[in-house]
Parts: structure tokens; C-alpha cells; sequence
């Protein structure tokens, strides 16, 4: 092929691009809100799905958490010795277990008092076995509004008549953060945060058609971010007040005032002592993770926003449909630095788009409470616009290189 007809076929792109920018830059859009979609969905933390709203979180979460319906249970300081056992079924020593007689009792006192949901987040693992189980699971079964931990892949003691009653307590994370975001159908089953939502707020069950999650017809995230607070890494609460209350302590008080604290709270039963997770604010106790995801539900942030992907949409695609004819300011910028490497100006449009959609994508989380991968149309950015200026250099060079030939003088 000649050097004219290579100029040619570029020109040809390039009139090309420019006439069908608009339905280009729509395609393109189309595939980056629905790869932003599954991207968030993925169980394991993928590109910056929550790096950078963590930041904003930890800036602006400075106050009390919002507690005012739950009442706490600390079960962090009555345990009892259970004989250990390996695999092999020998006896290895003794591990330190909930005392389930105590709870028992307790779960028997408020069963009546009114509550409005009870979570219970302790383990039932195999080879945690008590003398004191039956009892406990006798209670278990009696009580409405109620749910233990059950987690992926460990095996539990619990009776099958009492399954349905538990749900599962895992969570995903990354090294750096510890615990970023709460998965809401877990193996198709229902979470601990979930459960409570929908029990509590008379919501229908989130499901999953093999492509998409909804409830009730409404497209949702199966993957939700929680807020903490400053104080959840505390012990005490407002005026110095402890928050989590031992259970023994509770068993001491009167009946009756134990039940009028526990009227219309949410009752969370964890042990807050050891059961300590990491996250952006620092270590939080287990239940925790749970109840801040119950609450980032009730705000609605698992709901797809419409108007969160109509604002990205709008944004996505007059950035586009100026690429595809213009050159991005971000070269520009280069030029004027005098970069020429082609490597170095692409990498440094990266970090400026990203930047740039990080900026929309805290302003829409601090408005709406819905965040977007900001790196993913970043990259798309670049790559349009790399092939843009790439192309135009060319033809620019190799216009300028054939009217230099045919102008040079004989």
C-alpha cells in the first residue's frame, strides 16, 4: 500500500468518526453503565468500586451513629470452657464459647417484651458443641423476628428445623481496607443486613436472574458499601455512656426494666469484645458490619439511581462526542510541557480523567449516596482520545511530508 493511500484510508477514518460521533459515543456509553453495573456486582472488590468514597466516609463521619432503635448485647465476657476436639474426633484442650444457658435466659426474658427484631451473631460452628444447646435452641425456635449467623462453607450445629432462621454473615474486603462492602444475596441466600430490611421494613426478597438482581421488578446492587462513624471503633457512646451492654449485667437487673429497654429496639446479641473486623475507620466489632448495612439499606443506596446513571450518562457522553473530533485537553497539556513520549501523555490523560470522574463521583456519592467506577470510563477516555490524537498526528505528518516532497525544488 502506498504512502497515499495510507493517508487515505485515515482521512477516511477520521470523516468517519466524525460524522457518527453521536451514535459512537451513545454505544460506548451503553457499554461502560452496564460494565459499571457488574463491575460493582462482583463479589471481590474490583478497580476503585469504593477506594475513594472510603476517604470522603472517614472525612465526613464524625458524629454519633444513628442508633437510637437498637439496643446492644455484649456477650464479649461470658464464656464457658467446651471440650476441643480435631479432626479426628481426639480431645485437644478446651475452647472458650458463648455461655449459652446465660443467653438462654436472657432471649426467655425479652420474648415478650415487644422487641422489634432480634440478631443474634455468634458461633455455631462445628466443634462448639455445650451441654446447654438444646435449651438455647428451644428459645431460638420460638422467637419471631429473629436471625443468627450462618457463614459460607463452615459447617454448623444447628438442628435443620432451624435453618431457616439463620442467615449468612460474610463479608468482602481487600488487604489494605479490611471489610469494604456487604454482599446481599450470598450462594443465593439471604444476608444478615438483608434479612432484617425486609423483615423490618415489609420488603419482598431481593433475587437474581442469572444476569441482574431485583426486588420486586426494581434493579438493584447486590453489593452494598456502608458508612461507619468515628465512634464505632469505641466502646463508649454519647456523654460516655457505654453502648454495648454485658450481658450478665442485664441479668441482674429487674425483669421488668429489662424488658421496657428492650420494648421497639432492635436487639443485637455479639460478642464486641474479640469479634473485631477491619475497616476504613479502624477496627469495628462484627455485629457492626451487619447494622450499618441494614441501615445503608433503609437509605435505599442498594437501588439502582436512575438519576445517578442519567447524570454520569449526560457526562459520559459529551466528553465523548468532543474526543471523537477534538483533541483532549489533557495532550494539550503535554504539548505545552513538551512531553512527546506517547506512553507518558497516555498515562498522564489517564490520572487526569481519573481525577476528574473521581471529583463527579464524590459529588454524586455525597448527594445521592450512589458511587460509580471512576477508572473504567477514565480508561475508555484515554484510549479514545489517544487513538484520536494518533491518528490526526499521522495524517497531519504525513501531509506535511508529502507537500514537502512535492514542493521541494529541482
Amino acid at each position: 500500500m502506498t504512502e497515499s493511500q495510507k493517508t487515505g484510508n485515515k482521512n477516511i477514518l477520521s470523516k468517519t468518526l466524525r460524522s457518527s460521533r453521536f451514535w459512537i459515543a451513545l454505544v460506548i456509553v451503553v457499554v461502560m453503565q452496564v460494565a459499571d453495573y457488574f463491575i460493582t456486582n462482583f463479589s471481590y472488590p474490583l478497580l476503585d468500586s469504593v477506594d475513594s468514597i472510603m476517604i470522603y466516609d472517614y472525612l465526613t463521619k464524625k458524629g454519633e451513629a444513628p442508633d437510637t432503635d437498637i439496643y446492644y448485647v455484649n456477650v464479649g465476657f461470658d464464656k464457658k470452657l467446651v471440650p476441643a476436639k480435631d479432626e479426628f474426633g481426639d480431645d485437644i484442650g478446651f475452647i472458650a464459647i458463648t455461655n449459652r444457658e446465660l443467653l438462654a435466659e436472657y432471649l426467655n426474658l425479652i420474648k415478650k417484651s415487644g422487641y422489634k427484631y432480634i440478631f443474634l451473631d455468634i458461633r455455631f460452628e462445628d466443634g462448639t458443641e455445650s451441654e446447654d444447646d438444646s435449651l438455647l435452641f428451644a428459645t431460638m425456635s420460638d422467637l419471631d423476628g429473629f436471625s443468627f449467623s450462618l457463614h459460607r462453607d463452615i459447617g454448623s450445629i444447628v438442628p435443620d428445623s432451624l435453618l431457616h432462621k439463620g442467615t449468612y454473615s460474610d463479608y468482602r474486603g481487600n488487604f489494605r481496607d479490611g471489610f469494604t462492602r456487604y454482599e446481599l444475596l450470598q450462594d443465593n441466600h439471604e444476608s444478615t443486613p438483608w434479612r432484617m430490611y425486609s423483615v423490618l421494613e415489609g420488603k419482598p426478597k431481593i433475587e437474581y436472574n442469572g444476569i441482574y438482581y431485583h426486588d420486586n421488578g426494581h434493579l438493584v446492587y447486590n453489593m452494598v458499601f456502608p458508612s461507619f462513624y468515628l465512634n464505632d471503633t469505641e466502646h463508649e457512646g454519647e456523654k460516655g455512656r457505654e453502648k454495648y451492654h454485658y450481658l450478665s449485667y442485664e441479668l441482674e437487673r429487674d425483669p421488668e426494666a429489662l424488658k421496657a429497654e428492650a420494648q421497639n429496639k432492635i436487639i443485637v446479641i455479639g460478642d464486641f469484645e474479640n469479634d473485631k473486623h477491619q475497616t476504613y475507620m479502624g477496627e469495628v466489632p462484627g455485629p457492626l458490619l451487619s447494622v450499618r448495612t441494614y441501615q445503608a439499606l433503609k437509605k435505599g443506596v442498594y437501588r439502582f439511581s436512575w438519576v445517578c446513571f442519567g447524570i454520569t450518562s449526560v457526562v459520559y457522553f459529551l466528553i465523548l462526542y468532543f474526543l471523537l473530533v477534538k483533541y483532549d485537553l489533557n495532550y494539550k497539556i503535554c504539548k505545552l510541557l513538551r512531553i512527546k513520549s506517547r506512553g507518558l501523555i497516555f498515562i498522564m490523560s489517564l490520572i487526569g480523567w481519573g481525577i476528574f470522574l473521581s471529583l463527579v463521583k464524590l459529588t454524586l456519592y455525597a448527594i445521592y449516596g450512589i458511587a460509580f467506577v471512576a477508572w473504567l470510563p477514565a480508561l475508555v477516555f484515554s484510549c479514545v482520545s489517544y487513538f484520536n490524537e494518533y491518528s490526526n498526528i499521522e495524517i497531519k505528518d504525513e501531509k506535511h511530508s508529502t507537500s514537502s516532497l512535492y514542493n521541494t525544488p529541482s
